[in-house]
C-alpha cells in the first residue's frame, strides 16, 4: 500500500503482489509517500517494513523490499518494588490510526511483543490501579514516551518502562455563569513546560449530570488544566489550538498522592 504523507493528505493506494513478489503501481502523482508493505500467513504470523519515498515525474527505480518480522522486547521496573502484574494486558503501542497492540508481563517484568507494525508507536498504560503512571521509556539514551517507538530506529537496545504508583487526583465541579452545573463539558490536564510533548500525560475526562469530572494517575509536575464546552475529539494535541488558549488555563503544581479540588467554568471555542 502507497499512503500519502500526513501533512499532504491522504491517499491509500493497494495492490497485491504477484505469485513472484512483483507490484507495481502506475501514474501516481508526484509528492511524498510512505510504501507500507506486509503480508500476513495463516491468519497468524505477520511481516511488515514500510519505507519513506518522494517522487518525482520519473520512474522510480526498482524497489526491493525485504519482510521481517518485528518484534518489541523490554522491561518494566515499578519505581517503589510493587509487585509485578501477572495474566492481564499492561502496556499498549498504539499507532497513529489508532491501532493498539497489547502485551502482558513476566514475573520478572520482562516482555515481548511479536510481530509488531514498523510504524511509529506510542506507549500507554492499561489494566493498573488509577494511581499508576508512566514515569519513563527508554530505548538507550531516546526517550520514546515523547517521541513515540519506531522498530526501524530502535537499534539493539531494549525497551526500558518505569512505572510510578504516586500518581495524583484532580476533581471539581464545572459550572456556568448562573453557578448551574454543565454535563458534558470537556476538561484537559495538560502538562506544562518541559513535559507538553509526552501524549501520554495528557488525561481528558467528560463531566457528568452533575457537572463533576475527575482526573485520576497524574504524573507529579507542573500543569495546566482546561474546560471547554464542546470541543472537536483530540484537538487539544494541536499545539496551536492550545496556544489560544494558553492564559485561560488554571495552573496547577500536583505532588505525589495528592487530591486537590479545583471548580471550573467552560471556554468557548473560538470560532475560526
Amino acid at each position: 500500500m502507497v499512503r500519502r504523507d500526513r501533512q499532504r493528505g491522504q491517499f491509500p493506494i493497494q495492490k497485491c503482489s504477484d505469485s513472484e513478489g512483483n507490484f507495481q503501481f502506475r501514474n501516481v502523482p508526484p509528492g511524498k509517500y510512505i510504501l507500507r508493505v506486509s503480508w500476513t500467513e495463516s491468519g497468524s504470523l505477520t511481516m511488515s517494513t514500510q519505507r519513506d519515498l518522494e517522487l518525482a515525474d520519473k520512474e522510480v527505480p526498482e524497489l526491493h523490499i525485504v519482510l521481517q518480522a518485528n518484534s518489541i522486547d523490554g522491561r518494566v521496573i515499578m519505581e517503589r518494588g510493587e509487585p509485578i502484574l501477572q495474566n492481564r494486558t499492561v502496556l499498549l503501542f498504539v499507532e497513529g490510526d489508532g491501532t493498539a497492540l497489547g502485551t502482558g508481563l513476566q514475573p520478572d517484568g520482562t516482555f515481548s511483543l511479536p510481530y509488531a507494525s514498523t510504524g511509529r508507536l506510542y506507549l500507554e498504560l492499561t489494566g493498573l490501579a488509577d494511581n499508576f503512571f508512566l514515569r519513563s521509556a527508554r530505548v538507550g539514551n531516546k526517550d520514546v514516551s515523547r517521541e513515540g517507538l519506531s522498530l526501524d530506529e530502535r537499534g539493539a537496545d531494549s525497551l526500558e518502562v518505569v512505572i510510578g504508583s504516586e500518581g495524583a487526583t484532580v476533581a471539581g465541579i464545572v459550572t456556568d455563569d448562573h453557578q448551574a452545573p454543565v454535563m458534558g463539558a470537556r476538561v484537559v490536564l495538560m502538562p506544562d513546560g518541559e513535559h507538553r510533548d509526552r501524549p501520554d500525560l495528557v488525561k481528558a475526562v467528560t463531566t457528568d449530570r452533575s457537572g463533576q469530572f475527575a482526573v485520576r494517575g497524574a504524573m507529579p509536575g507542573n500543569y495546566k488544566i482546561f474546560c471547554w464546552d464542546d470541543l472537536e475529539p483530540n484537538i487539544y494535541f494541536d499545539p496551536s489550538f492550545i496556544q489560544q488558549y494558553e492564559s485561560q488555563g488554571k495552573a496547577l503544581h500536583l505532588k505525589a498522592n495528592d487530591s486537590i479540588t479545583v471548580n471550573l467554568r467552560p471556554i468557548s471555542v473560538r470560532a475560526n
